[in-house]
């Protein structure tokens, strides 16, 4: 796995050896047929009102491609994109985020609507926040894309 992968699930994410493990096999399941490297990671997320943080989607980005894995610590179901381009229209919900620095408060929701009736949530609490608004940036709204 690559390191940048590692620490974000380690350290932004707070993940243990198990889970990180998990997502390490996913990975080593899609090497198997995709032909491009993994460049960006996240996991959906989001924290319950016990305060307990709920992992519910693993995806990984290469250059063309987005590849999604639904309920990834349970038992894969492996989707592919082609690319953003599939995906024409974002909605986006926020609270107690100005899109600049998180707090523990912070949430962040990026719905991203495809072509036909699929679509990829991510959710983002906390710091990851960050992540999912940068990640978005470089990904979907950079017009190079």
């Amino acid at each position: 796995m690559i390191k940048k992968f590692e620490d974000y699930l380690k350290k932004e994410l707070s993940m243990g050896k198990a889970f990180v493990k998990r997502v390490d096999e996913i990975i080593n399941i899609y090497s198997g047929f995709m032909v491009e490297p993994f460049a960006e990671i996240f996991v959906s997320e989001y924290i319950e009102k016990d305060k307990e943080r709920k992992y519910e989607t693993l995806v990984l980005f290469t250059n063309n491609f987005i590849c999604e894995v639904e309920q990834f610590l349970h038992g894969p179901t492996l989707w592919t994109a082609r690319s953003f381009n599939e995906f024409p229209y974002v909605e986006i919900s926020y609270s107690d985020y100005d899109f600049k620095n998180s707090t523990d408060a912070s949430r962040l929701v990026f719905k991203i609507h495809g072509k036909d009736t699929y679509q990829l949530i991510l959710k983002a609490s906390g710091s990851n926040c960050d992540k999912l608004r940068i990640l978005m940036k470089k990904l979907y709204y950079n017009p190079k894309n």
